[in-house]
């Protein structure tokens, strides 16, 4: 028994490293004092101007989410929200129609080159976004039930009804957050909790989901005031305001 246990360690170790190397290859990090430049697979590059149609995205080459908040003026990354700042949603590495790398922010793709040609190309503009909404204005998950979202006041309902793409309006906000929750009551589960041995020697199976939230969008033909697409686990799920 014990060489097995042993055996079952030495697999999980391995398969630990492996891990660790897999993310080191593909590894992004994001400048603290420019908004614009990044190293990705230890390679440094910024983030041009040139902004990339969604028609010439061939493939996504990495996968990741960060949120960025830049001062309008003086164009610094900041810690927290300020009132003259854009926040970026900056997500994904993709490769375009013509073989060239491009970067996703707010719902728009811009190209990004080698900083080797950083005297070449115009950087990107701060000014290119719009200025960060007032906090009641933000878009929130409630915090004693995750299937919701506050926004200006009002309470949403998360649905189970399902948007396409081409019903989508105009980009709003990004989330960005992971929660996992009991789905009978949204309440969300401590991290403490979630490995949780019971009484019988084995990890506690409570009743729980996850969801990523990411983008929000208005919705074609409606008010943002009454519903808008929220993003769940990469799928737009349509929230309703309560009382509708």
């Amino acid at each position: 028994m014990r060489k097995v246990l042993l055996l079952i360690l030495f697999l999980f170790g391995i398969m630990f490293l492996t891990a660790c190397k897999q993310i080191s290859q593909g590894e992004i990090s994001f400048s603290k004092t420019s908004f614009n430049n990044f190293t990705y697979k230890e390679k440094p590059y910024f983030i041009t101007n040139v902004e990339v149609s969604q028609n010439e995205i061939q493939k996504t080459l990495y996968k990741f989410y960060k949120l960025i908040i830049v001062d309008l003026d003086s164009e610094e990354v900041l810690s927290s929200s300020a009132l003259n700042c854009a926040t970026l949603a900056v997500n994904n590495i993709y490769q375009a129609s013509d073989n060239s790398m491009c970067i996703g922010i707010n719902d728009k793709y811009f190209k990004v080159l080698s900083k080797d040609f950083i005297n070449t190309t115009e950087s990107l503009n701060i000014q290119n976004f719009d200025k960060a909404v007032n906090n009641d204005d933000k878009f929130e998950i409630d915090k004693n039930d995750s299937r919701k979202i506050m926004y200006k006041g009002n309470v949403y309902n998360i649905s189970n009804l399902s948007v396409n793409r081409n019903e989508l309006g105009s980009y709003q906000s990004v989330l960005a957050e992971v929660r996992i929750f009991n789905p009978e009551n949204g309440k969300s589960i401590p991290r403490a909790q979630l490995g949780k041995i019971d009484n019988c020697g084995s990890i506690s199976m409570q009743n729980r989901v996850q969801w990523i939230y990411g983008k929000i969008y208005s919705i074609k033909a409606n008010s943002i005031e009454e519903k808008f697409a929220i993003e769940i686990n990469n799928e737009f799920k349509v929230a309703i305001k309560e009382g509708n």
